[in-house]
């Protein structure tokens, strides 16, 4: 067995889990401590980054959430991990019409880090809860400073919110209240952590880096997937969406009074689970932290 490590700036590396070698596979345990706890301990023990002349804004602090739930507190951190090598087919896959398109990320890759994804953006959930907005914003302006990014600053996706918000509320509330399923106060933060990393994370060009045949090479452990230029790309996408769920982070998760219609926390979780959008998180799901990653050796 062979420990993994990451390494994140200038903030002590953190432990990505181990690799298990057999005849047939690799197997890639995910670590006995969540990727996002070790970020969350490290950011912790750092002074506040804000600055009462220099406040944040969103575009900035949608990256930090980014950061810390997709770039560096996921599996995705080892698949760009600078020090690895590259995969021979990444500079072909995708580089244009005519070029073949192979696929970069298996099946059970794509698991693991939709899961921890998820439970990444419950976890940021649950600090929201117990120290407030506030709170979160002094978490997430540290994640942007120390947490090395493509960007440093992305507009929200404006579009996104607008699929998102509406969401909350049934189109024909007599019709959905004969179908709802209500989703139990200790699943809320994770049902909409499940609908917040579909269309925030799932739903971005990973799906193209992800589908196409089969490489001509195989797939290994500690192996870069992308290059540069499209992991930019993916970041931006990922960093703008992920500035749309910033911004209305209140409404998704907050249960205090509000000047709209919209259902508070956490009845916001089963009219989002219960909407069109919801219903392509139907079966993420609602405990899993991790899963381990099995890679044939060819």
């Amino acid at each position: 067995m062979t420990s993994l490590t990451i390494a994140v700036g200038q903030l002590e590396p953190f432990d990505a889990g181990a690799l298990v070698e057999e005849v047939d596979t690799w197997i890639i345990q995910p670590p006995r401590e969540p990727m996002i706890d070790q970020l969350l301990a490290r950011l912790d023990a750092l002074p506040d980054e804000r600055s009462d002349r220099t406040p944040l804004q969103t575009r900035r602090l949608g990256v930090g959430l980014a950061a810390l739930c997709v770039r560096w507190g996921s599996y995705l951190a080892t698949l760009l991990d600078e020090s690895a090598p590259l995969h021979p087919d990444a500079a072909a896959s995708h580089a244009g019409a005519d070029a073949p398109s192979y696929s970069l990320i298996t099946d059970g890759e794509m698991k693991r880090m939709n899961i921890e994804v998820s439970y990444n953006l419950a976890r940021i959930a649950q600090r929201y809860h117990e120290r407030g907005m506030e709170g979160l914003d002094a978490l997430l302006a540290k994640a942007a400073m120390r947490l090395p990014m493509p960007q440093r600053a992305v507009p929200m996706d404006r579009e996104l919110a607008g699929y998102l918000v509406p969401s909350l509320v049934p189109a024909d509330p007599s019709s959905a209240r004969r179908h709802t399923r209500v989703v139990p106060i200790e699943h809320a933060d994770r049902a909409i952590a499940n609908v917040l990393a579909v269309w925030g994370w799932r739903n971005t060009a990973i799906e193209t880096i992800h589908a196409g045949g089969e490489p001509r090479a195989p797939l290994r452990p500690q192996q870069r997937r992308l290059r540069p230029q499209q992991a930019r790309r993916l970041m931006r996408e990922i960093s703008a969406k992920f500035a749309s769920h910033y911004f209305y982070f209140d409404t998704f998760f907050g249960d205090g009074p509000t000047y709209d219609d919209l259902p508070r926390w956490p009845a916001s979780a089963t009219a989002l689970a219960n909407s069109f959008l919801g219903a392509w998180a139907s079966a993420w799901s609602l405990t899993e932290e991790s899963a381990p990653v099995i890679l044939e050796r060819a």
